[in-house]
Parts: C-alpha cells; structure tokens; sequence
C-alpha cells in the first residue's frame, strides 16, 4: 500500500506450510494460522524479511510498516480472485482497522 500516503506500507499473508515449518523447527506452539500469524517470534521473522527486501531498494521504495493479517485472504470472501489476485477495494474495505493501525484513522471529507 501507499498509493496517495506518505509511506509505503504492507499487510502480510504469511505462508502457513512455510512458516509453520518455520515454527516447529523453532519450538513454537501454535494451533491454527491465526494463532501462528500472532505470534511474536513470527513478526520478527517477517520483519527480517521485509528489512532484506528493503535494503535492495531506495528508502522511498521501502515498506515502513507492516501488519500481518490474521487469516488467510479467501476467494470465498472475495478478498482475492480465483487466480488469486488481490482485490484492492475488497482489502481497503476489509481490513480498514489494520489499514488504520499503519497510517492512523482515515480523515472524513466535510459535507456541506
């Protein structure tokens, strides 16, 4: 995200097959991906990641914030297509409170 913001941020799917591996491999608990997605070692993980992307690209082009969603998007949610792309409006409007966590409450337009 950052079309029309001031910073560039992302809201993460981790991978639950990858990360999970990850996570027992670690010692970590964990009992489904909701569970998975919150745990803290796994934000380190992630924010590891994003750092190594960052540091092959200009500080303009870098991803300040991140949040890591708590499910998976779903086609039957209509948050991606059936190949898988993402629905930007769908997200915008899914996950507002996360959006909001990154780049703070949206500012209402006056109406007159």
């Amino acid at each position: 995200m950052g079309d029309g913001r001031h910073f560039l941020a992302a809201l993460i799917q981790i991978d639950l097959v990858t990360v999970g591996h990850w996570a027992q491999e670690q010692g970590l608990a964990y009992t489904h991906y909701a569970h998975l997605a919150s745990l803290p070692e796994v934000h380190e993980l992630v924010d590891a990641a994003v750092q190594a992307v960052n540091g092959r690209f200009a500080r303009v082009e870098n991803v300040r914030k991140f949040v890591i969603l708590r499910k998976q998007l779903d086609h039957d949610d209509g948050e991606v297509t059936a190949t898988m792309k993402v629905r930007r409006a769908a997200i915008e409007k899914k996950f507002r409170a996360e959006i909001e966590e990154i780049y703070g409450p949206a500012k209402q337009e006056e109406t007159a």
